[in-house]
């Protein structure tokens, strides 16, 4: 899809992508980046939208799901990451 876009209106410019810069080698699930890219577009999305936002470790999060413990509403945060 990069090569459709046609970045801040420069029709030169040509797009990357996080994959492509670590040249071609798959993101994994366990993946160091993959975790630090997804917290960090959690923590600035909640910030645009002006939201609480929480660090929530998968064991946390599956053991919310599993037992449908989740916190208070008062408790929750807008955004989990």
């Amino acid at each position: 899809y990069f090569d459709l876009m046609v970045p801040c209106g420069i029709p030169d410019v040509v797009m990357t992508s996080v994959m492509r810069e670590l040249q071609e080698r798959p993101v994994l699930p366990g993946d160091e980046l993959a975790s630090e890219v997804r917290a960090q577009v959690g923590l600035a999305t909640a910030a645009v939208f002006g939201l609480s936002a929480q660090y929530v470790g998968s064991h946390e999060l599956h053991g919310w799901i599993a037992t449908d413990a989740l916190p208070s509403a008062s408790a929750r945060p807008d955004v989990v990451v």
